[in-house]
C-alpha cells in the first residue's frame, strides 16, 4: 500500500525541489575570483512576462528576467546595497519604439541543446501580454551582466561590478535591431 504513494510523493518533493531552486547559484572555485565571474544561471520559466519562450526564440527551452533579487545575498555579502540607488540594473528604459515607451530587461536563458547564456530583450510594455521586439545575445565571458543607459537609444552591457568590462549598444530605429557601437570619448 506504501509504495503506491511513494510515486506521487516523490514527484511532489522534486517538483518542490525545482521550484525553489535559486536562479542565480554561485559555484565555489576558484575562489580566488570575483561572485560574478562564478555566478551560474539555471533559468525555469517557459514564458516571459506571459510571452512563450520559444517565440522569443525559437532555439530556448526556458528563460528568466533578472531582478536585484536574484543577486541580492551575493550583493549584501561585497557590501552592496542591491536596492540602493548605485545598485546593478538588469532591466532600464528603453527607446521610444513607434510612439510607445519600452524597456530593455537582462534575462538568463537555456537552449533546447543545453547551453546557457544571457541575453537583452527590448519589450514593450502594457496591458495584456507584453511585445518582445528585439533581441541581442550578449557574448560575455561569464555569465553575470548588467545595465546601464545615460543616452535616449543607448545602452550599456556591463559585464562586472568592479571594472570597465561593457559593450555599448544604440538602437537602430531603420533596422528595427541594436547596433554594437564604440563608447562615447567620456566612458572611458
Amino acid at each position: 500500500m506504501t509504495l503506491r504513494f511513494a510515486g506521487p510523493v516523490l514527484v511532489a518533493l522534486l517538483a518542490s525541489a525545482c521550484a525553489t531552486r535559486p536562479l542565480v547559484t554561485v559555484v565555489p572555485e576558484p575562489a580566488n575570483h570575483a561572485w560574478w565571474l562564478r555566478a551560474r544561471f539555471e533559468p525555469r520559466a517557459t514564458s516571459l512576462d506571459g510571452v512563450p519562450v520559444r517565440a522569443v526564440n525559437p532555439a530556448w527551452c526556458v528563460a528568466d528576467v533578472l531582478t536585484p533579487a536574484d543577486f541580492d545575498a551575493y550583493e549584501r555579502a561585497d557590501g552592496r546595497d542591491p536596492w540602493g540607488p548605485d545598485a546593478a540594473r538588469y532591466s532600464v528604459p528603453g527607446p521610444h519604439v513607434d510612439g510607445r515607451a519600452t524597456r530593455v530587461e537582462l534575462v538568463a536563458y537555456r537552449e533546447c541543446a543545453g547551453p546557457t547564456g544571457t541575453a537583452m530583450l527590448l519589450v514593450v510594455p502594457g496591458a495584456g501580454t507584453p511585445r518582445v521586439l528585439a533581441l541581442q545575445a550578449i557574448a560575455t565571458p561569464a555569465a553575470y551582466a548588467m545595465l546601464d543607459s545615460d543616452r535616449p537609444g543607448h545602452v550599456r552591457v556591463v559585464h562586472c561590478q568592479d571594472c570597465d568590462a561593457f559593450d555599448d549598444y544604440r538602437w537602430d530605429p531603420v533596422a528595427r535591431r541594436w547596433s554594437a557601437v564604440d563608447p562615447p570619448d567620456d566612458a572611458l
